[in-house]
């Protein structure tokens, strides 16, 4: 007599404690090796390492499902950030001083309603009379200097 199968077929079967563990040499076909090492990964996460029925190390089942989320976390972060990227690398829209064909970026300030030169701009301000006075003084007391020593070539 035939032994029916009770078992849904949505249903997975149960694992055996051999299945429940995936040798640490199985991990790179899934999930791209830590630069440390395998042994320092799990080591420091805290993870166990076993070994299986056939002598290999191996760690738990939701390890690797742990790890197969983080990845695709990671790259969904990654493609993210490319994508941000992209739209950062995009031109700057041009404010300011429209570009004429031709000239200098000088001169195309200049061309520009409004620009007023240097000379333009100190020369609406009176000069200032304290430096005129001093070199006027200046040039007197070294003048009389001058001819009090005439003088005193005379007198000699």
């Amino acid at each position: 007599m035939r032994k029916e199968n009770t078992m849904d077929s949505t249903e997975a079967p149960p694992l055996c404690g051999c299945c429940r563990r995936v040798p640490v040499s199985h991990l790179a076909l899934d999930v791209s090796e830590p630069l440390v090492g395998w042994e320092a990964f799990f080591a420091a996460k805290s993870i166990e390492v076993a070994s299986d029925h056939l002598g290999r190390p191996s760690v738990a089942r939701y390890v690797l499902s742990d790890l197969l989320d983080e990845q695709r976390e990671r790259e969904a972060r990654l493609a993210e950030e490319v994508a941000n990227a992209a739209t950062l690398n995009q031109p700057v829209p041009v404010v300011g001083i429209p570009a004429r064909e031709g000239l200098s970026a000088h001169e195309n300030m200049m061309a520009q309603d409004g620009y007023t030169s240097l000379r333009d701009e100190f020369e609406r301000f009176p000069r200032p009379s304290f430096l005129d006075e001093e070199f006027a003084r200046t040039r007197e007391h070294q003048r009389a200097e001058q001819e009090v020593a005439r003088r005193r070539e005379k007198a000699k």
